[in-house]
């Protein structure tokens, strides 16, 4: 498969009959180690969303938000002016 998770999966369970230990507390540890893996991953997303987010909050949304906060503003003014 050429996937290094299903290397170390099939290399750990080799190990483990090969030295006689518990495949089960080997699975344990495993998923544990892979679960966290996982997560990790999913923080590093995470993390790096604000940073992506903000070139189409600023193009896209900031402008809008001005526009209504000022939009009302700007027709008072020229109704003012009448």
């Amino acid at each position: 498969m050429g996937l290094d998770e299903v290397q170390g999966f099939a290399t750990m369970i080799q190990q483990s009959k090969e030295l006689g230990t518990s495949v089960s507390d080997a699975l344990r540890v495993y998923s544990d180690e892979m679960r966290h893996k996982r997560m990790m991953k999913a923080e590093e997303k995470a993390y790096a969303l604000p940073a992506k987010m903000s070139v189409p909050v600023t193009l896209f949304i900031l402008p809008i938000v001005v526009g209504v906060a000022v939009v009302p503003t700007v027709i008072r003014m020229m109704a003012m002016d009448m």
